[in-house]
């Protein structure tokens, strides 16, 4: 494969590409401030030591290896196969595969879910999870026990962080997120319309200014009910 780049622009309207010999895999924009920083695991990347973290309206400079595994998924319509990741770093795009069902096993991953209803199923890995986004269906995105960052996409998403400190980015739709363990944050999309279901300052939870609907866990794990902010 010839060699490859990536790069990834962070600012009130920006975008990750990731250049993958010709093919080019764009993600949805994101809205920062100057304290909100999108943290890529330096094992995405060969070498280790190119990864940072990218704060408002820096980027990551091109040159990076990508992963050493490409799985695209072959175009099908319907009662389409399973993706299965490696136990090594991987990037899995099953833009072209409705209803996919995509399950990343170990290693770091970057996975895109496609049209329709999206399951994705991470590996213990810092993954990078991102929902569908040219529809309007749900994708159902579950993390493993590493820190990962689930990104929501034109639907109705479902991201279920695991024990990790793990980073919600919804998308334009109704997109539910449960953060489970660790310390999370959440950003609940350009329109606000993120719900968080289990927002717990106690284990170190932080959330950006345009989420609404919240539930709040107290230290009893109780849930406080809903709450406008």
């Amino acid at each position: 494969m010839p060699k490859s780049s990536s790069f990834i622009t962070f600012g009130a309207i920006s975008m990750l590409v990731i250049l993958l010999s010709g093919l080019v895999v764009v993600l949805p924009p994101f809205s920062a401030n100057a304290s909100h920083r999108l943290h890529i695991s330096g094992n995405l990347f060969t070498p280790p030591n190119q990864g940072q973290s990218v704060p408002k309206g820096q980027s990551i400079p091109q040159g990076l290896n990508v992963p050493k595994n490409l799985i695209v998924g072959p175009e099908c319509n319907q009662q389409c196969p399973p993706l299965i990741g490696t136990q090594k770093d991987d990037i899995i795009l099953a833009t072209s595969v409705s209803d996919a069902t995509i399950y990343g096993l170990n290693g770091n991953d970057v996975i895109q879910c496609g049209p329709g209803a999206c399951k994705v199923f991470a590996g213990p890995g810092a993954n990078v999870l991102i929902a569908g986004l040219l529809d309007t269906d749900t994708s159902r995105l579950y993390g493993g026990a590493g820190n990962n960052i689930f990104i929501g996409g034109t639907g109705n998403s479902l991201m279920t962080g695991g024990k990790g400190n793990d980073q919600f980015y919804a998308g334009s739709g109704h997109d539910v997120m449960i953060g489970g363990g660790g310390a999370n944050f959440f950003d609940c999309g350009l329109n606000g319309n993120g719900v968080i279901l289990d927002f717990n300052p106690a284990n170190g939870d932080t959330k950006a200014s345009n989420c609404k609907f919240v539930i709040t866990v107290h230290p009893n794990n109780q849930p406080a009910g809903s709450t406008l902010s």
